[in-house]
């Protein structure tokens, strides 16, 4: 139960990560 808990809070962390490299990308290439 623990590690499902680790595998969710490490894909929430990644996509969170995606989407703030997403937004940097945008605001310096615009």
């Amino acid at each position: 139960m623990l590690k499902w808990k680790a595998l969710c809070l490490k894909i929430t962390f990644f996509f969170f990560l995606t989407i703030l490299l997403c937004l940097f990308s945008a605001k310096f290439l615009s």
